[in-house]
């Protein structure tokens, strides 16, 4: 089902990035990686992908390209996904407000645990 799905990862940890690349990969979808938020909406520019996991932590600002994203009609099938450190209720609620289609904690939620919520989403917005 999820062969021909793509994904572009935003998060400033190369490293952590490259592994959830790595495994999404191994799940047979496509993915793009972005350090930035200019560089992922280069990304997009060149493609509109299914899903997008982004780190409100270490991209600066990444709650703007949300709300961007987020009211954009070219993306309105899109999710979102917010993955980071900051397990605080402003910051969930910010990234909710912003129009984040699910909030995952890093170190709660191992790679797997991540492709079923992003396969989840992504199957909701096919329908």
């Amino acid at each position: 089902m999820f062969d021909k799905s793509s994904i572009l990862i935003i998060d400033a940890d190369a490293y952590l990035a490259g592994i959830y690349a790595r495994r999404f990969e191994q799940w047979r979808w496509r993915v793009s990686v972005a350090e930035s938020v200019e560089e992922g909406k280069r990304a997009l520019d060149k493609k509109i992908h299914d899903a997008i996991i982004i780190d409100v932590e270490t991209v600066d600002g990444s709650l703007a390209f949300v709300r961007e994203l987020h009211g954009n009609p070219a993306y309105a099938s899109m999710a979102i996904i917010v993955l980071t450190r900051l397990g605080d209720r402003e910051s969930i609620e910010q990234a909710y407000a912003a129009g984040a289609d699910s909030y995952l904690l890093k170190g709660h939620f191992v790679p797997s645990e991540v492709r079923n919520k992003v396969e989840q989403l992504v199957s909701q917005a096919e329908v």
